[in-house]
């Protein structure tokens, strides 16, 4: 439960953090000191601490035949990635020009998706090259592998196209997420509030001191350990205390959501911010931000139980992590 807490805290973010940044990019929100500081945060750790648990529960060559492995991984990963950023990119071209997006979409660069990801699939595309590189590379031992990773993070950072920038980032942080399970580091890690508030505040003072000395979101790799190592102890103190609570199941929920969220809240986000704009002419950021994070959340979460009712989840690009009572029971025999 406790990686699924993580999950829904992170995912939460990532809608926020979208969501910040289109209201700045059409001109409704400004770059403020505390919008430069928030995203700048969250930035530094939300996506590596998907990588992370991504890696955490890789299931390498030697636990699957190969022609599963690669199954699994087209399901998962490969077919959203394709499914997803074609619907994107179609809506994203039907309303060029509409004001309901940030900037023109061509019919061409969905032709693009096999070496420039749509924003934000990048994260898909890094992950499933993460997981290829990791099931290569494995057999050196974990160790070496995230040596690796490292050093191709570090030397192709701004010298390279961005899409091999995605995957070197991706499967660096993926990396390490192996080698966590590998050694069973976790074990490690303190879990009680004090802890958990301790590297928060850890992880904010590395945080804006990255910040205030002009590093690139990317680079702070302290902050990010620290940022991913609070939020982990957290959740498990969360868990241990409180986990049977609706707001912490809750948060489990969405968690489980995260892959349905993360495909679809660029979607109801622009939805939420051309209704507030054009429709309801409200340029008042705040409720713009609050409305469009919360139904960016809960409409997709809404979909996912929607298609696991129905079961179609692999179908329509959903995978989920959710326990099988969400999925619709089969017919009591007589």
């Amino acid at each position: 439960m406790a990686f699924d807490i993580a999950r829904g805290v992170a995912i939460i973010l990532v809608v926020f953090g979208h969501t910040q940044r289109g209201l700045v990019a059409a001109n409704v929100m400004y770059g403020s000191p505390g919008y430069v500081i928030s995203d700048y945060v969250i930035y530094t750790f939300h996506m590596p601490l998907f990588f992370v648990l991504s890696g955490y529960f890789f299931r390498g060559p030697a636990t699957e035949e190969p022609q599963q492995w690669w199954w699994t991984r087209s399901r998962a990963i490969v077919y959203p990635y394709f499914l997803w950023s074609i619907i994107q990119g179609i809506i994203a071209y039907a309303v060029s020009g509409s004001g309901a997006t940030n900037g023109a979409m061509s019919l061409s660069r969905i032709f693009e998706i096999l070496w420039d990801p749509i924003s934000p699939y990048w994260f898909l595309y890094a992950l499933f090259f993460g997981n290829v590189l990791a099931m290569l590379l494995i057999r050196l031992g974990t160790g070496l592998m995230m040596a690796l990773a490292f050093i191709f993070f570090i030397s192709t950072f701004l010298l390279v196209p961005d899409v091999i920038q995605d995957v070197a980032y991706g499967f660096f942080y993926f990396s390490i997420g192996i080698f966590l399970r590998d050694k069973s580091l976790l074990r490690y890690l303190p879990t009680s509030g004090v802890a958990a508030m301790l590297l928060t505040a850890g992880f904010l003072v590395v945080a804006l001191f990255s910040l205030l000395t002009g590093v690139p979101e990317r680079l702070p790799i302290l902050a990010a350990f620290l940022g991913i190592a609070a939020l982990i102890s957290a959740c498990f103190c969360l868990e241990r205390n409180l986990a049977q609570t609706a707001p912490l199941r809750f948060l489990a929920l969405i968690g489980q959501c995260s892959m349905a969220i993360f495909v679809m809240h660029i979607i109801i986000v622009s939805t939420c911010r051309f209704a507030f704009v054009r429709l309801l002419h409200i340029e008042d950021p705040a409720p713009i931000l609050v409305t469009a994070t919360i139904m960016g959340v809960l409409v997709p979460m809404a979909v996912q139980i929607f298609v696991l009712r129905l079961n179609i989840q692999d179908y329509v690009g959903l995978p989920t992590s959710s326990r099988t009572g969400w999925h619709k029971r089969p017919a009591r025999e007589a």
